[in-house]
Parts: structure tokens; C-alpha cells; sequence
């Protein structure tokens, strides 16, 4: 039958109990090898030393108060003990090892109160073997006898020692556990205070990897792309922390490979493991990759984290409800961002007006500058003949003209680009992570589309006419120039081909 189990008080002592004990009899067995102590003597001293500390398991097992059986225990040990040493004639040895065993016990979990209680009990032990059996006093041990029971008081304090250094390891690692958990929901909390109230990508992300960093060892590298979850390679914020320009570049490189080829999964489920260039003398360091759809699958985040020995599975298991967190602020405010996109459109053709068109341009200028190989394209466009057709053909035509223009461009253009229009005739296509060599594929789409497209309207006497869809185009990106010029550049081309344009139809 499987006993309860007692008190961790009783746990506790159970084996320092019965090993120190058993060092006790064996000192008592050479004090009767001595002749010292008698038979009847040893068979007591087999009974306090071996039986007695399995009773006093047994009783803290079944007690109905476990916890005051145990501590009654360490009393007892005191009472039952000094029997022993009475009854051998106040062995000097054994006598000193057994009082400073069972004073230790009670002064530990008692303090001061204790050591008098177990004094007391001591000296009515020896009272109590005295008024049975009289006085013997033999203090005077053998030199081996006297050996044993220092031995035995050593061992006994040291695994006593060694016990609650062990306890002493489990309280520490529970307050380590319990202020870590503290630290990490102050910062779970701070960093969605933070992010709720950040006024753009880098204020967010910032705010957030900024209260993440107290919760990883110092120095361990980390990043956070923001990105188009249709294009991997079309970025809209980068932050790295603990990493110099190199190993960014390299972490870019590797981040879009890994992306593109699909192999992140999302958070919730694993990280990917991408390995340092294989056979090389001096590899990459190895990185966890973790995805986080974003704004209804069109953006997604990817968190980097350098693999770093110090950093532990607890401290991953941190990244990991930080990153869920950042996935709901990412969310949150790509909705706001939309919301704000409504707010900023053209109310005649549905693009983005000049507001949100300079807010964007703003951005890609700002990570050009930060990243170096985050090149854009900007092509200005304008309708050729919108003015006679207004003059000819009435305003209602020239706004068919617009639409037609906008929804060629809507429909050329990919979801990533932002095609706004600047009023009148003219809009502007904002195409990042592309050149101007790449924008061709964008042009030749336009030139098809234009080609079969004309709008039909009515001249001032009703008859029906159809007019084709005509453009001037100048393109230029961010390699040309400034960032901050591309723009003014693009815009001089398109006058220059609208010259050209007018030269070859100057009934338009």
C-alpha cells in the first residue's frame, strides 16, 4: 500500500534522518566492540538509530496536521536521543554530535525559542533514562569512538547543508521565474502603450523592439522588416538593433530569399532556422525568421532574431507573445492607415490625392536614405488634348477623359505601386523597390492598355464621337538623383515628351 506522502518539512529530513542515524549506530557498534556499552545498549541504540526515524516517517505520513507532525518530530529527536546518551553514560563523542544535531534542527525553523525547547527536551531525555536506570557517566570515549561521532555530526550538518542549498536553488529560480514574469508583462503592457500611441512604422516598431530589449541578453541582434506580403522584396520598414550595416544587408538579402520562397510560417506555429553560406571559412551567423500576416495578408512583418547561445528557450518563448502583440498593433494600424487612405482619395477618379501621395513619397524617401538599396520609380503622367476636349466637347468629356485615365492606370499598375492624381491631367505613379528599367514592363502594359481605349461622348449638337485615350510619360528613380528630386525629374520628362507629342499633332 503506497503511504501518503508527508510534509515537505518531513521530505526534507527523511534522508539526512536515516543516513545520519545509521553513522550513529555505527559508532555505537564500535563502542561495543570497545566494550564500552553493552549488548542491551547496542540493541537500544539499534532501536532509536534504524527503527526510530522510520516511525517518525510514518507518523508524519499519516497525521491528520502533516505539518505539525513534522516539527513535533524534531522535538522528539531531542527527548529520544538524549535517552540514548544516558543510557551509554553521556558519551562525549556521540553525546556532543546527537545535542548539536537536534538544537540545529529546532533553531532553524524556530530560532532561539527553538534551541531552548530542544535543550529542555534534551535534558528531560537524559532525566527521564537517569530516574530509570541511574546515573552512569562515562564521558571519556576511544579515540576512535570519538572520530565516529564527529564524523557522524559532519556528514549529518553537510547533507542538511547540502538539502537546503537545494531548496534554497528552487526558491531563487521561483522569484527569478516570478520577477521575469513581472518585467515581461511591465513591458507587454509599456509596449502597447507605446504602440498605441506611435505616429508612423519606425515610432511603432521602435517602441516595441525597445521594450523588448531588456528581456534579451545585451547585444543580441534583432530587426523587424515590414514588407508587402505579395512582393517580398518591396519594403516599407526596416529597424535593426545590435547589428552593423553588413549584417543588415546580409539579413535583407537572406529575409527576401526566405520569403519569397515561402518557407516562413506563421508565428504561431514555428520560426525558420536559415544557416550561414555552406563550406564557408567564417559563416553567417545563424538567424530565426518569424511572419506575421498583416492587414489582411497585404503586409506582413518579419522579426529577426540572431541565434545566440545566450539567448534561452524562455527568453524565445518571450519573443514569441511579444510578437503576437506586434502583430495586433501592425493590424490596427494598417487599418488606421486604409481608414486614412479613404480619407485622402480623389473623390472623381477613387486614387490617392496629393496628400497621400506626398506622405508616401515621404517614406520611401526616408528608408532610401536609411537603406541604400531601397531604390524607387516615379512616373508623372499626363492626359494629352484634356484642354480641347473640355473647350470642344464640354467638361462632361473631359472628366470621362480623367476616369478613362484613371482606370487605365488603376489597371496597368500593381497593387504595391500608389497611383494618385495631382489634379487636372496630370497623375503621378509611385512604384518603390523599382527602377526605371524595371518600370518598363509598367510602360509597355500602359501603351497596350491606352492603345484600345477611347471614351465616348457627345459633340454640342448630340452627335456620338469617340476619343482616344492619349498620354505624355516621364519616368526617372531614385538612382538618377537625390531621392528627393526624382520627382522634379520625372516631371521634366513628361513636358519633354508632351512637347514632342504636340509637335507631331498640333490640332490637339
Amino acid at each position: 500500500m503506497k503511504l501518503p506522502a508527508p510534509h515537505r518539512l518531513a521530505q526534507i529530513y527523511y534522508f539526512p534522518r536515516t543516513a545520519g542515524f545509521a553513522l550513529a549506530f555505527a559508532a555505537s557498534a564500535v563502542l561495543f566492540y570497545e566494550r564500552a556499552i553493552s549488548a542491551a545498549q547496542l540493541a537500544y541504540a539499534a532501536g532509536v538509530f534504524l527503527l526510530y526515524p522510520q516511525l517518525v516517517h510514518l507518523w508524519s505520513c499519516l497525521a491528520a496536521d502533516k505539518k505539525a507532525a513534522a516539527l513535533r518530530g524534531l522535538l522528539i529527536d531531542a527527548f529520544v536521543l538524549a535517552t540514548f546518551v544516558a543510557t551509554i553514560g553521556f558519551n562525549l563523542g556521540l553525546g556532543f554530535c546527537l545535542a548539536t544535531a537536534v538544537c540545529m534542527n529546532n533553531t532553524v525553523y524556530f530560532g532561539t525559542r527553538g534551541l531552548a525547547r530542544s535543550a529542555a527536551m534534551f535534558a528531560g531525555g537524559c532525566a527521564v533514562a537517569v530516574g530509570l536506570i541511574g546515573l552512569r557517566f562515562e564521558p571519556l570515549p576511544s579515540g576512535l569512538g570519538t572520530y565516529l561521532g564527529l564524523l557522524t555530526l559532519f556528514v549529518y550538518l553537510m547533507m542538511v547543508a547540502s538539502v537546503f542549498y537545494a531548496q534554497n536553488r528552487l526558491l531563487m529560480r521561483a522569484k527569478h521565474e516570478v520577477d521575469r514574469k513581472g518585467l515581461l508583462f511591465q513591458g507587454l503592457a509599456e509596449a502597447g502603450m507605446a504602440m498605441a500611441n506611435a505616429d508612423g512604422w519606425d515610432e511603432l516598431v521602435a517602441g516595441w523592439l525597445q521594450h523588448l530589449q531588456p528581456l534579451l541578453p545585451e547585444g543580441a541582434g534583432r530587426g523587424v522588416i515590414v514588407r508587402s506580403s505579395q512582393r517580398p522584396g518591396l519594403t516599407y520598414h526596416v529597424t535593426f538593433e545590435g547589428m552593423d550595416e553588413a549584417e543588415q544587408a546580409r539579413v535583407l538579402k537572406l529575409t527576401a530569399k526566405i520569403v519569397s520562397a515561402q518557407l516562413i510560417s506563421h508565428v504561431a506555429t514555428s520560426g525558420y532556422r536559415a544557416a550561414g553560406a555552406a563550406g564557408s571559412s567564417n559563416p553567417a551567423p545563424d538567424y530565426d525568421f518569424h511572419r506575421i500576416p498583416v492587414d489582411a495578408g497585404l503586409l506582413e512583418a518579419v522579426f529577426v532574431l540572431r541565434r545566440d547561445h545566450r539567448v534561452t528557450e524562455v527568453e524565445r518563448g518571450v519573443v514569441t507573445l511579444f510578437l503576437q502583440q506586434l502583430g495586433a498593433a501592425l493590424s490596427n494600424y494598417g487599418l488606421t492607415q486604409r481608414l486614412t487612405e479613404l480619407a485622402n482619395t480623389d473623390g472623381l477618379t477613387g486614387l490617392a490625392n496629393r496628400a497621400r501621395l506626398d506622405e508616401r513619397l515621404t517614406q520611401v524617401i526616408d528608408l532610401k536614405r536609411r537603406q541604400p538599396g531601397a531604390d524607387f520609380c516615379l512616373a508623372v503622367v499626363d492626359i494629352n488634348g484634356l484642354k480641347r476636349a473640355n473647350d470642344v466637347y464640354g467638361h462632361e468629356a473631359g472628366d470621362r477623359l480623367i476616369m478613362a485615365a484613371a482606370d487605365a492606370l488603376r489597371t496597368t499598375c500593381r497593387a504595391t505601386d500608389l497611383v494618385a492624381r495631382m489634379g487636372g491631367d496630370e497623375f503621378i505613379v509611385l512604384c518603390p523597390a523599382t527602377t526605371a528599367e524595371e518600370a518598363g514592363h509598367f510602360l509597355r502594359r500602359l501603351a497596350e492598355t491606352v492603345r484600345t481605349t477611347t471614351v465616348n461622348c457627345h459633340s454640342g449638337d448630340g452627335v456620338a464621337l469617340e476619343l482616344p485615350l492619349r498620354f505624355s510619360i516621364g519616368i526617372a528613380d531614385s538612382r538618377e538623383t537625390d531621392p528627393a528630386a526624382v520627382m522634379k525629374l520625372a516631371d521634366r520628362r513628361m513636358y519633354e515628351d508632351k512637347a514632342a507629342y504636340y509637335a507631331s499633332h498640333p490640332r490637339d
